[in-house]
């Protein structure tokens, strides 16, 4: 679970990009599509700040923040109810127990 939580906020993107090309009108995919395709150095500032609004509008930013949120929250519960329960108390431990929360609240 804690995999998964690292893996949306480290491709946070790619997940964003696919949940919204699931929720957006014909119009917004052509568009996305369109952008997409070009290379970098030929899209336009305005154009990326567009695809933001896109991404924002839709819920897909949201989304994918609580998708993550609800993956580390079960990996937390997981370590503290199965995974480590019994372990002695120790600095190491206390480090993985934060991972958690890292990985969800670093940028991307």
């Amino acid at each position: 679970m804690l995999g998964a939580a690292f893996q949306i906020i480290d491709d946070v993107r790619t997940i964003v990009l696919a949940h919204a090309l699931g929720h957006v009108d014909a119009a917004d995919k052509a568009w996305i599509a369109s952008f997409l395709s070009r290379p970098r150095e030929r899209r336009l500032a305005r154009e990326v700040l567009r695809l933001r609004q896109i991404l924002a509008s839709n819920g897909s930013i949201k989304w994918a923040q609580q998708s993550a949120g609800a993956l580390a929250a079960a990996a937390k519960r997981e370590f503290h109810g199965t995974a480590f329960a019994g372990a002695p108390a120790s600095p190491d431990l206390e480090w993985l127990r934060a991972c958690a929360d890292f990985i969800v609240q670093r940028q991307a």
